[in-house]
């Protein structure tokens, strides 16, 4: 703004536009001088991501692949639940780390995303939310629009409202069709719960860089874009709701533990011993469980915080009760808790998930060792939910297809 002699306060209105108001055009900030829309309209690209393939799932999960600037594409999830709308982010195109049991890494790593780029992903899940709740349901004004002002979806936020369907069912009712049976609000397991406020119900309320790549290998970009979401003046989404996903980099999990962050911190573990987890994550060799776990622990004691590790099960690979009592013994006394995964099926693998009386014996056997852990229900499964899986699917098409 100072370049281009405007007062400072003008920045607090570009913010204010493009996360409060959703804006998508510099021309659409109409508090804006129009000589100053039009020098930002030459000089700045507002938004530089599109979706290529939108998909919706039964439970409610919604998936977008996403078309960057040069080309190259990233996957986008929205997970929503009665009390939640989780965005589930990529911080990079492919990934280097190969982890046997993840689809990301099969076609390589290609380059890390920008700050923008990794925003970008929200706003066009927030977006989106606005638009169906506007469009779909016509439940009234959203949030920031004065009384009666007539209400629009959002321009150029390039999701039409209808593309995942329509919200409302026919011939129900808006109080049956939010009820805690459907699954866009929550699963029965929400029962009791009140339904979200209006105002809620259209916002982006948790983020997690859990998407395509590794976020730690891609630090600079990673904390600019957690710092514009947690920001007053950008998506308001506290520090506590922004969950960081890591292979287990132990110089970067060291790094970030001395940024005063309030940050959640994630690390996928999939295995209680180095022979095995060597077998599914390549990483382990760089950085053994020996140097992960006590790095784990001095990042829980500098920061206060409880750090989850993810543990996907795999039929027959690392899902037994031998493998829990290792599991339990190796982070027992660590402030902790174990977020167990059902496998999804992978392209190229034979893996499967476990039996459900299985899956629950690993449970049972962690929390009888002293390790508090929680068995997830998988979304997506319907929808190529799991990381990468839509974008692998969509490489291979562009590559059999005839060259015109």
């Amino acid at each position: 703004m100072a370049a281009h002699g405007a007062p400072s306060y003008r920045a607090r209105q570009v913010f204010h536009a493009l996360y409060q108001q959703g804006v998508a055009t510099a021309e659409a900030m109409t508090e804006l001088p129009a000589a100053l829309r039009r020098a930002l309209t030459n000089q700045f690209a507002v938004g530089t991501v599109a979706p290529i393939e939108q998909r919706q799932s039964a439970d409610g999960t919604a998936k977008w692949l996403v078309r960057l600037a040069d080309g190259q594409s990233v996957e986008t999830v929205l997970i929503p639940t009665l009390a939640r709308r989780t965005v589930c982010v990529s911080t990079q195109v492919g990934c280097a780390y190969a982890c046997a049991f993840c689809a990301s890494g099969q076609a390589g790593f290609r380059r890390n995303l920008t700050a923008g780029e990794i925003v970008q992903q929200v706003l066009l899940v927030q977006r989106f939310l606005w638009s169906e709740e506007v469009v779909a349901l016509g439940r009234g004004p959203r949030e920031g629009v004065r009384p009666g002002r007539q209400l629009r979806r959002p321009s150029g936020h390039g999701v039409p409202a209808a593309s995942f369907g329509e919200v409302k069912r026919a011939g129900t009712s808006e109080a049956e069709h939010r009820s805690d049976s459907d699954p866009r609000w929550g699963s029965p397991s929400g029962a009791g719960r009140t339904t979200p406020s209006r105002g809620a119900a259209r916002r982006v309320t948790h983020v997690v860089c859990m998407g395509m790549g590794e976020p730690l290998a891609n630090y600079e970009s990673l904390l600019k874009a957690i710092r514009v979401l947690n920001a007053p003046e950008g998506l308001r989404i506290g520090a506590r709701r922004i969950t960081i996903s890591t292979v287990g980099l132990v110089p970067m999990i060291e790094r970030l533990s001395r940024e005063g962050l309030q940050i959640e911190l994630s690390v996928s573990l999939h295995a209680p011993n180095d022979a095995l987890r060597g077998t599914l994550m390549p990483v382990n060799a760089k950085y053994p469980l020996d140097q992960l776990i006590p790095a784990c622990r001095a990042y829980t004691q500098a920061t206060k915080r409880l750090i989850t590790f993810e543990y996907i099960l795999i039929d027959h690979v690392n899902d037994g009760v031998p493998e829990a009592r290792q599991l339990a013994e190796r982070l027992v006394g660590l402030s902790c808790k174990v977020n167990l995964i059902p496998c999804h099926p992978i392209p190229g693998t034979t893996w499967a998930r476990p039996p459900a009386a299985r899956m629950h014996a690993f449970a049972r056997t962690l929390r009888q060792g002293g390790v508090p852990c929680t068995l997830r229900r998988s979304r997506g499964l319907d929808i190529e939910g799991a990381c990468g899986q839509l974008r692998l699917r969509h490489l291979g098409a562009a590559r059999a297809a005839p060259a015109r």
